[in-house]
């Protein structure tokens, strides 16, 4: 690592470290309800002050958000307010140049097709008693704002994430309990377009990839509100690979809610000001997990760039 990395570093773990001191929480389980839960998705966007770090580009009439191009350093990357510098409208028009060939195929919305899908699960009968579509003046509501995070790792490949922002709502004092983000990816990154990109097949890869993590996405969130994972420091483990918003790969130290062949439910020990904080389902694939050992970072930048190869089948 050059001194300039070692800099970007050190300043960039400094900030952290006041973010997560000062200004910001760690991200709990939801607590338990008397009464059965509404669950209502929103075409509402996420805040560009509170929710998102700086020099993102918007899709227009989209859930779209594209990251990961910013030419500020990883740091703005990461944080929301803080993170928002002089460079983001500049990083905006860098990413909106990167794909402004195959945009139309990034204009659309989830909320309808999440909103179908909750529907769907919240009448299974692992939900029994937990989930209503009667909402009363007494009913809490899952308010949940959706979005899909495109984050450049390079400078041509890009990998999806689906996000949920839920916010459960008590509807008589107009008043959050409680919020959290449930976040989904799965897969290689993948360049945008040409052969083997995103937009093959008239974009279906992508759409496939989509529809795959927002179910995904939502059931983890269903269950994980409805009858919370533990959170135990005896199921520490240490994750490195990507994340979203993020170019770098990084490593984070967290509990793992549960483990398949595959997939990893994992929470990172990160303050809920950090934009990529909340509950992570992870491809096992594309990242290392071991269990925690003593001295393990919290959270620290493995390196500045990555040479991942895209999907090539």
């Amino acid at each position: 690592m050059n001194a300039i990395a070692a800099i970007k570093v050190i300043t960039g773990a400094i900030m952290l470290s006041l973010l997560m001191a000062c200004t910001s929480t760690t991200i709990v389980s939801a607590p338990s309800q008397s009464e059965e839960i509404a669950v209502q998705f929103t075409d509402e966007s996420l805040s560009g002050f509170f929710d998102l770090p700086g020099g993102v580009h918007r899709v227009p009439d989209s859930q779209v958000i594209i990251s990961g191009h910013q030419a500020g350093g990883w740091v703005s990357s990461i944080l929301g307010p803080i993170g928002v510098t002089l460079q983001s409208a500049i990083d905006s028009d860098s990413a909106e140049t990167a794909i402004q060939d195959t945009e139309a195929l990034l204009q659309f919305k989830l909320t309808e097709a999440a909103d179908a899908i909750a529907d769907d699960l919240i009448v299974q009968p692992e939900f029994a008693g937990a989930y209503t579509n009667y909402a009363t003046t007494y009913t809490p509501v899952l308010k949940v704002k959706s979005a899909v995070i495109l984050t450049f790792q390079n400078e041509t490949d890009v990998r999806p994430y689906v996000l949920l922002q839920a916010a459960l709502k008590d509807t008589r004092l107009n008043t959050d309990i409680w919020w959290s983000r449930y976040i989904s990816s799965s897969g290689p990154a993948r360049p945008f377009s040409g052969e083997n990109g995103w937009t093959a097949n008239d974009g279906q890869v992508f759409e496939d990839n989509i529809s795959e993590n927002l179910q995904k996405a939502i059931n983890l969130m269903l269950t994980d509100v409805a009858t919370p994972y533990p959170r135990l420091a005896s199921e520490s483990v240490t994750v490195q690979g990507f994340y979203p918003y993020v170019r770098y790969r990084m490593q984070t130290v967290g509990y793992k809610l549960y483990e398949t062949d595959t997939t990893l439910a994992y929470v990172p020990k990160l303050g809920d000001a950090i934009v990529f904080s909340g509950v992570h389902l992870i491809d096992k694939s594309t990242v290392d997990i071991r269990p925690t050992q003593k001295g393990d970072e919290v959270y620290k930048v493995l390196e500045e760039e990555t040479s991942e190869e895209s999907h090539t089948d």
